[in-house]
Order: structure tokens, then sequence, then C-alpha cells
């Protein structure tokens, strides 16, 4: 595979809306600056969030973003029966490593020793290693002791969960991605009877954004009630 300026491990074409300038940063702003700002020499980042934090988007934001050769890696990717091959070549490749759901590849040593080798060229090429996980690197049992030394002095952030303002925020911005408006009625009457998850939010605005599609119908309370249920 010829190298580009951006060159990724996994397809990320499907959520193509996932970018820096689209995430709801809410509480999250000193992390958003520091992934948005150059950096001089090495960059170690440990992004630690549960499901639906946003975790995902930030990655592939950055990816999209970054101007330098980029490896991106879905460790949590189900059965992906190439998923050791692609550890291996990112220790070899030129550019920034991106890992996805890194605590996947914790307890396994030969894995491990797949992330001590990128850890190690990255360190050494002056470029970026940017992981996530669904906690700190000091809550997990490494099987190497290098491993956890160097995955524990990574810059550590914690991703704070958006607040009904911000999720709100999140919803217009999607709906306005689509073409459409969704009223501050609705977004009220779907954050009050709704569910709290980020992610289950989003799965719902495509939902509602196919029957909106499909009815030739503007996204209201009684269409949300109708196709939801809430």
């Amino acid at each position: 595979m010829s190298m580009s300026p951006q060159q990724f491990t996994l397809n990320i074409d499907r959520p193509r809306h996932q970018t820096m300038d689209n995430f709801v940063a809410g509480e999250n702003g000193e992390l958003i600056t520091t992934l948005t700002q150059p950096s001089a020499g090495f960059r170690g980042l440990w992004i630690a969030g549960q499901r639906s934090s946003g975790k995902t988007h930030l990655l592939r934001g950055y990816c999209l973003q970054s101007a330098q050769p980029t490896t991106f890696i879905e460790a949590g990717a189900a059965a992906d029966p190439d998923g050791d091959q692609r550890l291996m070549q990112a220790g070899s490749r030129v550019g920034d490593v991106v890992i996805d759901d890194v605590q996947e590849l914790v307890g396994s040593e030969a894995r491990e020793r797949y992330l001590l080798s990128i850890y190690q060229r990255v360190f050494e090429e002056g470029s970026q290693l940017i992981v996530s996980a669904d906690q700190p690197a000091s809550a997990f049992g490494f099987a190497i002791a290098d491993v956890a030394s160097r995955m524990r002095s990574l810059e550590h952030f914690n991703i704070h969960p958006l607040n009904d303002q911000d999720k709100a925020q999140l919803l217009r911005r999607r709906a306005d991605q689509r073409g459409y408006l969704l009223s501050e009625q609705v977004i009220h009457y779907w954050l009050t009877h709704g569910p709290r998850d980020v992610g289950q939010l989003l799965i719902d605005l495509d939902t509602l954004d196919r029957a909106s599609l499909a009815r030739q119908q503007r996204v209201s309370i009684p269409l949300l009630k109708e196709v939801l249920g809430y």
C-alpha cells in the first residue's frame, strides 16, 4: 500500500460526520485543545471514557484532521482476522498511531509486545500515540511490565459526560447536517422522555430521520412518539 498523508488500517468513511469540528466538547475543552494543537516531538495520550462517551468520535476526528500519516486501529472490532497483522505493521510504519479500545490488547503477552513495539517506534520517531479505553491505564493488569510503565506514563484524560444542554446541541448539529431543523419543543420532549445514553440518542435520531424521509414529514413530537414510543 502506498503511503499517503493519511493512512488508516480500517475504513473510516462510514462515520464521515465524526470530525473534530462537530464534536460537542462540553467540559472536555482541555482535551480538544490538546488534540488539535501540533506537538513538537513525541506525544502520548490515554483517553478514558465509558461507552458512548465520544472516544471513537474524537479518535476518528483526530485522524481526519491530522497532517501526518496516521494508522488507525480499532482494537475492539469483533472477529478481525487481520488484527494482529495490523498491530505488527503499525510498529514499522511511519507516522502517528491511534488505537481505539486499547483495553482489548491488555493481558495478551503477544499483543502487548506489538503495543510495546508501536510505542518504541513512535517515541523514537517523535510521532504521536493516542489510545482510548474504558478506564485509566492504572486500572489494568498488564502482562508485560514495560508496557504497563509506558502506558501509565502517557498523559491521561477522562472524558466528561455530556449534560442535557450539550446533548441538545449534539442533536441540533446532527439534524442540521441532515438538512432539517429540530425544534426546541421536540428536543425538550425527547430529553425528558427518552434515553439518557448518547449512543442511543443518535441511533434514535437515525430512526427518526428515516421515518421523516419515508413519510415526507418534519420531525415532530407526534412522529417521535409514534416511531420511538416515548
